[in-house]
Parts: structure tokens; C-alpha cells; sequence
């Protein structure tokens, strides 16, 4: 049952993160056309803080980068069959998870923020 439960919660998040609306200049020209740089991207962040994140892995170790500063973000992993294998802070100042922990395969990244904003990665090992 907790696997079932995971699992559904992994799938809202990946979808929840791929339906975010794309943010650009345009939108936020219509929100408020005396806008300066500094307010379009607060508009951008508001909507969602992780919009930005990515990851790269390379020597097995998985870099996050584009990281809010946000002392609650949390880094999920479980495997292809919903059991979590990683659950730890994230933060700028560390970002990085050794991939060698986990068995070849697939994997989902959840990015997770305090107030539930999510970004979801697929991990192929």
C-alpha cells in the first residue's frame, strides 16, 4: 500500500511539474507592461521557484543546478517500482547526491519546496 501510495504521489508531482505554464517576457508584459527585469522574474519564481532546476550527471554524481534559495527543498529518488530509495535536503550549497548508491536502472528525481512546488527527472542508470 505505501508503494501504491509513493507511486501516485511521484506520477502527481511529474505531471504537476510538466503542467506548469511556460513563463516568458510576454506574459509578463501583460501582467504589468512598466515591468522591469528584476519583477519578471520574481513573476517567474512565484509561479514556480524550480522552473529553473536541472541536473546533470557525470563520474555518478548528480549536480543540481538553478536551485532556488530555499532552506526546505527536498530531493526524493525512488526507483521504477515507487520504492523511495533517497529522501534528503537540498540546497544550494549542497547539491549533489552520489549516484552509486543506487542499482542500474530507472530512477525519479522529485524536487520538492516548502510550500509543495514540485520538478520532476527521469534517471536512467
Amino acid at each position: 500500500m505505501n508503494k501504491l501510495i509513493l507511486m501516485i504521489v511521484l506520477i502527481a508531482g511529474i505531471i504537476s511539474a510538466n503542467a506548469q505554464p511556460a513563463y516568458n517576457a510576454a506574459n509578463a508584459n501583460s501582467i504589468n507592461s512598466n515591468s522591469n527585469d528584476n519583477e519578471e522574474m520574481s513573476i517567474a519564481a512565484k509561479q514556480n521557484p524550480l522552473a529553473s532546476v536541472e541536473f546533470n550527471l557525470k563520474n555518478n554524481i548528480i549536480t543540481f543546478t538553478g536551485l532556488p534559495a530555499d532552506k526546505h527543498l527536498r530531493a526524493y529518488i525512488s526507483n521504477a517500482d515507487g520504492e523511495e530509495e533517497y529522501n534528503q535536503k537540498l540546497s544550494i550549497q549542497s547539491n549533489t547526491i552520489d549516484a552509486k548508491q543506487f542499482a542500474k536502472g530507472l530512477h525519479y528525481i522529485t524536487i520538492i519546496t516548502r510550500d509543495n512546488k514540485r520538478k520532476g527527472f527521469r534517471l536512467n542508470l
